[in-house]
């Protein structure tokens, strides 16, 4: 996402800072560790190029191939960091824009999920004669946030109680930070909570773990939450 547009804002680059933080709990996991390393090589020379963006895009598309993942992972793998680095900013601007078109148009042929071909479609959409129309902005930030942290739109002021969980159905998924799997489903379960395995459209809200997983396939989550986001299940962290 941030090579699109052949410039590197402060933004972008604080992202990628965060992103090495997020995932500072895999930096020991060989599929992490020589990122980091290079990663680290780099911000030690004081900034990020797009010629750094071109050797990170080559260094993660051979671990993308080394995961043995479907097409359509790696796929909704590399929108997602498209949107990352495209959010970095706040703004879209359209060489983004068009860059996003040009490297998803090649997917749509891989049955996407809900979500990823709903943000394709609004870029279509919202880029009219070179320029993006008056309120595109908003909403192709609105689902690009979306789709790197689906629990932004459902962690607000709204968002109900333990007790307000009582007799609805939840699924657990990642590491939580209080406590194992087995542990949260009791004290959740005590609580009058049915705990299911599986997401189906049965399901009422996705608890995502703080910890993450290294299994997560999408990053930032795995295919339990992406299935959430096709349905339109809310998905809350534990928090």
């Amino acid at each position: 996402g941030i090579s699109l547009n052949d410039t590197v804002s402060n933004e972008e680059a604080n992202e990628l800072r965060c992103w090495l933080q997020e995932h500072e709990c895999y930096r020991k996991t060989p599929i992490f560790e020589d990122i980091f390393s290079m990663f680290d090589h780099i911000f030690s020379q004081g900034g990020f190029t797009i010629a750094d963006c071109s050797r990170t895009l080559q260094f993660l598309s051979q671990y993308m191939k080394d995961r043995h993942l479907s097409a359509r992972s790696q796929a909704e793998n590399m929108i997602k960091g498209m949107t990352r680095g495209i959010a970095a900013d706040n703004k879209v601007d359209v060489k983004e824009a068009i860059g996003l078109i040009e490297n998803g148009s090649g997917f749509l042929g891989l049955k996407l999920d809900a979500t990823y071909e709903a943000l394709l479609k609004s870029v279509y959409e919202h880029l009219q004669d070179g320029t993006i129309l008056s309120g595109g902005q908003e909403e192709l930030i609105k689902q690009c946030n979306y789709i790197i942290d689906p629990t932004c739109i459902n962690n607000t002021n709204d968002t109900p109680s333990l007790s307000d969980l009582a007799g609805k159905v939840v699924v657990l998924t990642g590491d939580f930070r209080k406590g194992s799997r087995s542990e949260i489903t009791d004290e959740l379960e005590d609580l009058g909570i049915i705990v299911a395995k599986g997401v189906t459209k049965k399901t009422d809200y996705v608890i995502q773990g703080s910890l993450g997983s290294e299994a997560y396939a999408f990053g930032t989550y795995g295919s339990k939450v992406r299935k959430a986001m096709d349905l339109g299940i809310p998905v809350l962290t534990e928090d």
